[in-house]
């Protein structure tokens, strides 16, 4: 088997649940994160959230995660966050959204921003921006999480702020959604020029 493999059978041999579909897509997981097939790793992570039998949890998932070297783990939930499909229907589950307090220190978004120190990062910190835009409550928090979208620029925003610009009380925002969707466009395009 791959080194990922052992790696997963080992975790598995201090964490004894052998031969469950958990089980199963846990070791799917490693191996994939052992390919750096991040997109797929990503995808992994949500079936095994949406396993529904009641073992794999968020906390669960996390533990799992915490065995990798930290440079992966970080990129992997960097992926995770910014997975279009993926993101919208994890975010509470996998990030400490919901207000249950069940995890000892709760995943915060900032902890993605210090921590994915790679080429992903500014992914990562759009896809920390667009959990605090999803998370407020009142509408200044809403705007600052906006603006700072469209400072830090990254494409995987546009979708999360579209949907803002729909929300219902958007006048507080004084103009704020349509500048941060300019900005990232602007960027996107100079890119694409260099």
């Amino acid at each position: 088997s791959s080194g990922a493999e052992r790696e997963a059978l080992m975790w598995l041999s201090r964490h004894p649940r052998a031969g469950t579909p958990a089980d199963r897509l846990q070791l799917e997981l490693f191996a994939r994160l052992g390919r750096h097939d991040m997109g797929r790793a990503a995808k992994v992570v949500y079936r095994m959230l949406d396993a529904g039998d009641g073992k794999l949890d968020a906390r669960s998932i996390g533990r799992l995660l915490s065995a990798l070297p930290r440079e992966r783990y970080w990129r992997t939930l960097a992926h995770v966050m910014a997975d279009k499909r993926l993101f919208p229907q994890i975010r509470g589950r996998l990030f400490g959204m919901t207000r249950s307090e069940s995890w000892p220190t709760r995943w915060r978004a900032v902890d993605v921003i210090e921590k994915a120190r790679d080429a992903d990062a500014s992914l990562a910190r759009s896809a920390a921006l667009v959990v605090d835009l999803q998370r407020a409550e009142v509408c200044y928090q809403r705007r600052d999480a906006v603006v700072r979208l469209g400072k830090v620029g990254h494409p995987s925003a546009l979708a999360a702020l579209e949907a803002e610009r729909k929300q219902p009380g958007g006048l507080c925002m004084g103009g704020a959604v349509d500048e941060a969707i300019a900005l990232i466009k602007k960027k996107k395009a100079g890119g694409r020029r260099r």
